[in-house]
């Protein structure tokens, strides 16, 4: 293979969304879907197994629609970052980064396991426009807990809820870990489950030596022994930590219920842990840019920088006529493009790397 990205090789322009054939999400209720932003529900991880779901007459439709460019048909949003508004296949390669399919290196993985042969079939299925297919999923996106300590102002989500997975359900999930190469955790509040940490711990025990565990947290329920606990067990993790903002006013007026002092303490020792283990991606900060934090966008790329951690930036999306500028015309197009001309001066000049600028562009919808 020439090329070591998973995405780079599948995800060319005119071709159709990859999800169908490689990731299954997995909200807290156990429903499946190809991705968190289709509609359409495949079945429970509580009454079926992984593999009826995979391959039942609903999912080898979708492919079907996929194929055709029926994104609508299909269940899907138009706003996410693969369609980018348009419901037909991509015309141009996109940036990795800003897809809700989490990369895999295959250079990187350890070619005498399931794990490896399982995604080489899902690239040949998937190249041959196969809508019943051989293999089984190769990533899993999983709402381990509806429940969040946090009430973000871009949210909807009913975070009082006290749902999350079965003890089934987590069976099923750790039993695939054996043939995923990419299992990502996301809530609500992921450490708001008690046994979440022991959970993915006993998940990397069972051997795959492919599989990378993605975190994705706000950070105020993590400290250095419960990161150490992680990071310092078989396999590999990495952390997202989400906050949207560069000052403890503006992070939290967005993120009530939680404190800017206690994510930026969890960026710092992610980011020291980083250092110590001489790598590059244990942690990413990730922004969601919105009319009350613009301003410090910048501001939080120079931070990021000094950290030594990448940052992602990422666009509100709901209908929030207060702060989504991307859809409500809240923001001149000349204050938009002194932020992009600001923006890329100073990523230009940085170290680390910062991803989610076209998305941004692309969403913006008044220029």
């Amino acid at each position: 293979m020439k090329k070591k990205s998973l995405v780079e090789i599948t995800q060319t322009p005119n071709r159709p969304c990859i999800h169908p054939w490689f990731y299954l999400w997995v909200n807290a209720a156990g429903d499946a879907t190809v991705c968190p932003q289709n509609r359409i529900r495949l079945g429970s991880l509580d009454k079926y197994s992984i593999e009826e779901i995979w391959n039942t007459k609903k999912i080898q439709e979708i492919r079907e629609d996929f194929l055709k460019g029926e994104y609508e048909k299909a269940g899907c949003e138009r706003e996410c970052p693969y369609l980018r508004g348009e419901y037909k296949h991509a015309t141009k390669n996109i940036p990795v980064e800003e897809l809700i399919f989490p990369d895999i290196n295959l250079e990187k993985l350890k070619t005498d396991s399931e794990s490896y042969t399982n995604v080489l079939r899902a690239i040949d299925d998937y190249n041959l426009d196969l809508a019943q297919i051989s293999n089984k999923p190769v990533v899993f996106d999983c709402q381990n807990i509806l429940t969040c300590n946090a009430d973000c102002i871009m949210c909807g989500q009913p975070h009082s809820s006290k749902l999350k997975h079965s003890e089934i359900i987590k069976e099923k999930i750790a039993q695939a870990g054996r043939y995923l190469c990419s299992l990502r955790w996301q809530g609500g509040e992921v450490f708001l489950d008690p046994d979440f940490i022991s959970d993915i711990i006993d998940i990397s025990k069972k051997g795959n030596a492919n599989l990378t565990q993605i975190v994705i947290t706000n950070g105020s329920l993590l400290n250095d022994e419960k990161i150490d606990s992680i990071i310092h067990q078989a396999g590999k993790f990495q952390f997202i930590v989400s906050m949207d903002g560069a000052s403890k006013e503006v992070v939290d007026k967005i993120r009530h219920k939680l404190k800017y002092e206690k994510i930026m303490n969890t960026l710092i020792i992610l980011a020291n842990k980083q250092k110590e283990l001489n790598i590059s991606n244990l942690v990413l900060w990730n922004y969601t840019v919105m009319k009350s934090n613009i301003a410090e966008v910048a501001i939080a790329i120079k931070a990021a920088d000094n950290l030594g951690i990448n940052i992602n930036l990422a666009a509100i999306q709901g209908n929030f006529a207060d702060e989504n500028f991307f859809e409500f015309n809240l923001l001149s197009k000349k204050e938009w493009l002194n932020y992009m001309v600001e923006w890329k001066s100073i990523i230009d000049s940085v170290k680390i790397k910062v991803s989610g600028l076209d998305g941004l562009k692309n969403r913006y919808k008044f220029q």
